[in-house]
């Protein structure tokens, strides 16, 4: 991690006035293609902040992306996906269980996630929950968040594994855990097709 951050690695992607190096999907791919020559293992390193840096670059308030891109692209901040649940696996909206209550001044979220790659190190959790029931449509009432880490009733726990022990991957626990307001991306209800723009990079 601290040498790809000395190597500008982490900025790769992001864009200048946040202090990134710029570039495109092709260029980031061109890195991602080297470092796995060596140990496939690295492109999760670099991917998941990357991943989490382009969808908090899009969707969350100025003032969060003026708060957390600079310290992603510098290498600073590291942020983890939290999506997948225990029940579903790639079933993302059917299985969500995991659910966030509207309180005063934010939120409150209680549920599990699982293969969470570097939660146990991250600074921030780029979490889905759901915020409401819509009965005919599954993708619609989930809601983008941004976890502090640590935070009071969140627990992350490191999953045994025979291959890719170069990156830790996580079980989460999450028992009322408080998010304020600001750390809502992007629009409630509608995490699923905001992720989608991201997801595939």
């Amino acid at each position: 991690w601290d040498k790809m951050a000395e190597a500008g690695f982490h900025a790769m992607g992001l864009p200048e006035e946040l202090g990134g190096q710029g570039g495109d999907t092709v260029t980031q791919m061109l890195l991602t293609r080297e470092l796995a020559r060596s140990l496939a293992g690295l492109t999760w390193i670099f991917g998941i902040n990357s991943f989490c840096a382009k969808s908090i670059e899009k969707f969350a308030s100025d003032e969060v992306r003026e708060k957390l891109i600079p310290g992603m692209a510098r290498g600073d901040t590291r942020v983890a996906i939290s999506v997948t649940e225990p029940s579903g696996g790639t079933d993302l909206m059917g299985a969500m269980r995991t659910r966030a209550v509207k309180v005063d001044g934010g939120w409150k979220i209680t549920g599990q996630k699982t293969w969470c790659t570097t939660a146990h190190v991250a600074d921030y959790l780029f979490l889905m929950a759901r915020t409401e029931d819509v009965e005919d449509k599954p993708a619609k009432g989930v809601t983008l968040f941004i976890v502090p880490s640590p935070s009071e009733g969140l627990e992350a726990r490191q999953i045994p594994k025979i291959g890719m022990r170069s990156v830790g991957s996580c079980d989460v626990f999450l028992d009322e855990v408080f998010v304020p307001d600001e750390f809502v991306v992007g629009e409630p209800g509608q995490g699923f097709y905001q992720m989608l723009q991201t997801l595939n990079n």
